[in-house]
């Protein structure tokens, strides 16, 4: 049943597109998207495919990075970037990839013993040598229980003002960006997804960020297909009380002939909503994860909406 009234809900917003002409809404804001990071040479040739099948240059070009002092500050990634004049968002996970497992809350405490102290230092440098703009996603969904940093939020706050004032206060790279982006609060008992929990405070964050999708129905039983306004208002609503810019960080729809009406009816929504400045689109598929199919070309008609928005004819 609940399905049901969902895809009516879809089938009745498309029914209104179809009236206004079917078009997707034209962009006024800047939007991005995700671009894995398998090395400089990969992650150039997968951006230059992204801009040529998209048809235009991202705003926002966003990738990830671990903890692994081999990972400092992204520098082939963010020069590729400024090429083409494209904003990098750094989404760093405070961890370092594949040693770490579910129970692991070490992490934090680590970050807040000092242990990691000259590896901001030597990112911090490296990043006011680059001298343009970076946003730094700093542990990202930490409202969330999947990540070694989450739902910790004592110590989430503790390592933030730490490493700001290395980055910021110690080195100087003003060009910093400090983003806070918590994923979107969703139903459930638990006290410790509360987003203002973990916000660390004025005077240390520069932007907001926040992260929902539209999982679908199959995913798991906890999922259900959303709109725009069921996977963010609540979020959106608290977080406006702090005087921020507020960026929807990551975004997604799961596969399914339903995929291009959502997204255009999220494109629309995203116009409308003065509370948000802008997007980004996780645009990926990893089977391996047992995620949905993210992929803006998972359909030819959800690549047209697409399209038909970034573009400027």
């Amino acid at each position: 049943m609940r399905r049901f009234l969902y895809a009516l809900i879809l089938f009745l917003m498309a029914s209104a597109a179809l009236i206004a002409g079917h078009h997707s809404p034209k962009s006024s804001k800047p939007w991005g998207i995700y671009q894995i990071h398998w090395g400089a040479t990969h992650f150039e040739a997968g951006l230059q495919r992204q801009v040529e099948q998209l048809g235009a240059v991202p705003d926002y070009v966003l990738f990830f990075r671990d903890l692994h002092p081999r990972r400092g500050f992204p520098q082939a990634a963010t020069e590729i970037c400024k090429r083409i004049g494209a904003t990098p968002v750094i989404s760093k996970e405070l961890s370092i990839w594949g040693r770490w497992h579910a129970d692991d809350r070490s992490w934090l405490k680590r970050i807040n013993a000092g242990e990691y102290d000259a590896y901001w230092k030597l990112w911090g440098e490296a990043a006011k040598r680059f001298d343009a703009e970076v946003i730094l996603r700093f542990g990202f969904e930490m409202n969330g229980d999947w990540f070694a940093w989450g739902q910790q939020p004592e110590d989430f706050i503790e390592a933030w003002r730490r490493v700001h004032g290395i980055i910021r206060d110690e080195v100087g790279a003003d060009k910093v960006r400090f983003m806070f982006s918590p994923n979107v609060e969703w139903e459930s008992d638990d006290r410790q997804i509360a987003i203002e929990l973990y916000y660390p405070g004025d005077d240390v964050v520069d932007l907001l960020g926040l992260d929902g999708y539209n999982f679908g129905d199959d995913h798991t039983e906890w999922h259900s297909w959303q709109t725009y306004e069921s996977i963010y208002e609540k979020s959106i609503r608290k977080m406006s009380r702090w005087d921020k810019e507020l960026i929807i960080a990551e975004i997604g729809c799961a596969e399914g002939s339903l995929k291009a009406g959502w997204l255009r009816d999220f494109l629309g929504s995203f116009e409308r909503d003065e509370r948000v400045s802008g997007f980004i689109y996780y645009n990926h598929f990893d089977p391996k994860k047992g995620e949905p199919n993210w992929r803006l070309d998972s359909d030819p008609a959800t690549l047209k909406v697409f399209q038909e928005y970034v573009q400027d004819e």
